[in-house]
């Protein structure tokens, strides 16, 4: 956020462009992810940061203002008894702004809220490759990469934007992870 507005960050332009359609009320157009190029880019809006709680729902992103269980529906009760069970399910009501590194480390590696989460993990990454949850430095970027081939393929937009933070790393500085 600026003093002097907001400014919103999207993975591609594709998402970017679906954001502006939302904000006026229309669909956004579906050849957009074909035709325009998958770099991010930043839009700016001139509202001071208290219209952000507004701005966003006509957005349709981020949703890092919800939580998974408003976005994806409440689980019931665990019904087995560990510390990633409890912690799971007790993430679930967190805002996702209130995310630490762990919590996003964790539930990713769980496969908890992809579609939410990795977008937000990939911003973080983008700041700090080496992002740390409670194991080591790098941890958060070694689940994002953990993350199974059929998501990445059903989200080609943060496919293109992970592409394009792999690219973006000196080389080789991801091999730890399992780069080619």
């Amino acid at each position: 956020m600026t003093r002097e507005g907001v400014a919103i960050d999207f993975p591609t332009r594709a998402r970017g462009a679906a954001a502006i359609s939302r904000m006026y009320g229309e669909e956004p157009d579906p050849d957009d992810a074909k035709v325009l190029k998958p770099v991010p880019m930043t839009i700016e809006f001139a509202c001071h940061a208290r219209c952000l709680d507004e701005l966003w729902p006509r957005l349709g992103e981020p949703v890092d203002n919800r939580t998974l269980n408003e976005l994806d529906g409440a689980w019931p009760a665990p019904d087995f008894d560990s510390h990633v069970v409890r912690e799971s399910h007790r993430l679930r009501s967190v805002p996702i702004r209130d995310m630490s590194t762990e919590d996003l480390r964790l539930l990713i590696g769980q496969g908890i809220g992809l579609p939410w989460l990795v977008p937000v993990a990939l911003t973080i990454l983008r700041a700090d490759p080496m992002a740390a949850g409670d194991f080591y430095p790098g941890d958060l970027l070694a689940s994002v990469l953990r993350v199974g081939v059929e998501y990445w393929q059903s989200h080609p937009d943060d496919q293109a934007a992970l592409d394009e933070f792999r690219r973006s790393l000196p080389p080789g500085s991801d091999g730890f992870v399992g780069s080619e």
